[in-house]
């Protein structure tokens, strides 16, 4: 019985003694430089759109709310007909909501 407590108790102790000669390699000291560099896109004109570029202009967005002067309101039965009536002579229709 004394014989194999012994044997059960180098065991655990020769599995360490395997982990601690398994040490990892020294890595090299020559290092490799990152670089980044930034992909640039160009979009020609005369072949398509770029498609990152807003559909509406800075200043195609339809008038501001402060350059408008409301003179009148036609309402009709059926909403999309319904029209309103500002000081710039445009017309703009209402859309219901």
């Amino acid at each position: 019985p004394g014989l194999v407590l012994l044997a059960f108790a180098l065991v655990p102790a020769a599995g360490v003694a395997a982990q601690e000669r398994s040490s990892p390699p020294a890595q090299d000291q020559d290092t490799t430089e990152l670089v980044f560099q930034r992909e640039v896109f160009t979009y020609p004109q005369f072949e398509r759109r770029n498609p990152f570029e807003p559909l509406v202009g800075a200043g195609d967005g339809g008038p501001r709310f402060e350059e408008l002067a409301l003179l009148g309101i036609i309402l009709s039965p059926q909403p999309p007909l319904s029209v309103a009536l500002v000081a710039t002579g445009v017309q703009f229709t209402e859309r219901g909501g």
